[in-house]
């Protein structure tokens, strides 16, 4: 009842944002969708944080009624990505197509420093090789609550990073 439980004060302040890849196939053949996409870092920041929970490492945790993020790992690698996991056994993707010209949009939710430094691109193929992107995101301030548009164009060789024209940057 309100008498023991006094007044409830909820603070819905956002603890992260969204972002949404858009990976459009431009080869000439179906493609089976990637294992997985991983962005990160090219070399470690200074200051610049951003996560979403590596599979791959639980050292990262973060408090969500104060929104601090901490780390029992000293790889920084492991506290600096973002990893969409796709077309793996259990995963909603598994075993999932890409027609020729088609766009599937992955999300993911993610924990950042306001400013965000360029990334690089990586994509493990169904057929378990990897491929870089041609290029990197650029580097950005992001804000909490807000969704961020990430294009991919694959074309059976290269992984290119495009603007919402197809138009690499």
């Amino acid at each position: 009842t309100q008498a023991k439980l006094g007044t409830l004060k909820l603070d819905l302040a956002h603890t992260g944002w969204i972002m949404a890849v858009h990976l459009t196939n431009a080869s000439g053949a179906q493609m089976d969708l990637p294992k997985y996409i991983s962005m990160q870092y090219p070399t470690e920041p200074a200051s610049s944080f951003i996560w979403n929970g590596n599979p791959f490492s639980d050292s990262v945790k973060m408090d969500v009624t104060t929104g601090t993020v901490t780390s029992t790992s000293s790889d920084w690698e492991r506290k600096a990505g973002i990893y969409f996991v796709v077309n793996q056994a259990g995963y909603p993707l598994y075993r999932g197509r890409l027609g020729i010209g088609s766009t599937r949009i992955l999300y993911r939710w993610v924990v950042s420093t306001p400013q965000i430094e360029q990334m690089k691109v990586e994509m493990k193929l169904a057929n378990d090789t990897s491929t870089d992107s041609t290029n990197r995101l650029p580097g950005r301030t992001v804000q909490n609550g807000k969704v961020y548009h990430v294009f991919l164009k694959w074309d059976g060789t290269n992984l290119t990073l495009t603007k919402r024209d197809g138009t690499p940057y």
